[in-house]
């Protein structure tokens, strides 16, 4: 009989770590369990037509929402870099 490997989980892999920046600025924690480990929605997929760019305020600063190339509806900050 063939034997299998089981991993173990502990209590320090329940939570993830702190997400960064790519730039090295930490991301400030923010309510319970902070911004990094929460869901905040910003629209519905329903509400971003195809070519359709949409402004919105997020979390603490602005945010445009639209569909990319394939259709996936995306968020991403609303500056230039």
């Amino acid at each position: 009989m063939a034997s299998t490997q089981t991993e173990q989980s502990t209590a320090t892999d329940a939570a993830p770590p702190k997400t960064e920046w790519k730039r090295g600025l930490k991301i400030p924690p923010q309510g319970v369990g902070g911004y990094d480990r929460s869901w905040y929605p910003a629209c519905l997929s329903a509400d971003v037509a195809p070519g359709e760019v949409i402004g919105r305020p997020f979390l603490s600063g602005e945010a445009v929402v639209f569909r990319g190339q394939s259709g996936t509806a995306i968020l991403t900050a609303a500056a230039a870099p």
